[in-house]
C-alpha cells in the first residue's frame, strides 16, 4: 500500500506541477486564476482517485458502483459545491474564487484522468508480478 500511495501521490503532484508550471511559464496567466484551476484540478483527481482507492488489487472499473453509494453521492455533492462556489458570487467573494470557462473545465477534467490511468497500470503490474511470484513459489 505505501507503494501505491507514493505512485498515487507523485502522479498527482507531477500533474499538478506540470500545470502551474504551464499556466505560469507559458500561459503567463494571472496567479489568482491559475490557483483556481490548480484547486478545480486537486478537487477533480481526488474525487477521480477515491474510486481507485476503493481496491487495492481490483481495477476500480471493476468493482461495481453499487458497493459504495454512499461515495458516488459524496463524490457527485463534493463536486457540485466546489462547481456552485466558484459561480455564485456571494461564494466567490468568500473563497477568493472566479468561475472557470468551459474549455478550462475539459482540460483541468482531462488532467485529472492521468491518475487514474497510472493507478490502474499499477495495480495490473502489481497483480501480475505477484501471480508471477506464486506460480514461481508452487514449482
Amino acid at each position: 500500500m505505501i507503494r501505491q500511495t507514493i505512485t498515487a501521490g507523485i502522479t498527482m503532484g507531477l500533474t499538478v506541477f506540470g500545470l502551474w508550471y504551464y499556466l505560469n511559464s507559458y500561459i503567463c496567466m494571472n496567479e489568482r486564476h491559475a490557483r483556481d484551476l490548480i484547486l478545480l484540478l486537486f478537487v477533480f483527481i481526488q474525487n477521480f482517485h477515491v474510486f481507485n482507492a476503493r481496491s487495492e488489487r481490483v481495477s476500480a472499473f471493476r468493482v461495481p458502483i453499487k458497493r459504495n453509494i454512499m461515495l458516488v453521492f459524496g463524490v457527485i455533492l463534493a463536486q457540485g459545491v466546489h462547481i456552485a462556489s466558484m459561480q455564485i458570487p456571494f461564494m466567490q467573494n468568500i473563497l477568493h474564487i472566479e468561475p472557470v470557462t468551459f474549455n478550462e473545465y475539459v482540460l483541468i477534467l482531462t488532467l485529472a484522468v492521468p491518475t487514474i490511468l497510472v493507478m490502474e497500470l499499477f495495480k495490473f503490474i502489481n497483480n501480475r508480478s505477484r501471480r508471477s511470484g506464486s506460480d514461481m513459489n508452487k514449482q
